[in-house]
């Protein structure tokens, strides 16, 4: 979640939504806390993928963004 230049992903999502306030943003990382995916839906996130992760894995977190 932490990006190159210092941003966070929240800061990015911040900004997606600017431009569209109904974007179904995915979180990724390597370092995400045990309560990350409930936290982050809570948030407004439309899935959240741990790193690493399969293709399997991304098409399924996929679909269930655009799901909702």
């Amino acid at each position: 979640m932490t990006l190159p230049g210092g941003l966070s992903g929240k800061e990015v999502m911040a900004e997606i939504r600017k431009f569209d306030d109904h974007a179904r943003v995915i979180a990724t990382s390597g370092y995400f806390d045990d309560d990350a995916e409930e936290l982050l839906t809570n948030d407004g996130w439309a899935g959240v993928l741990p790193k690493p992760y399969a293709v399997e894995d991304l098409s399924s977190t996929l679909a269930k963004a655009m799901q909702n």
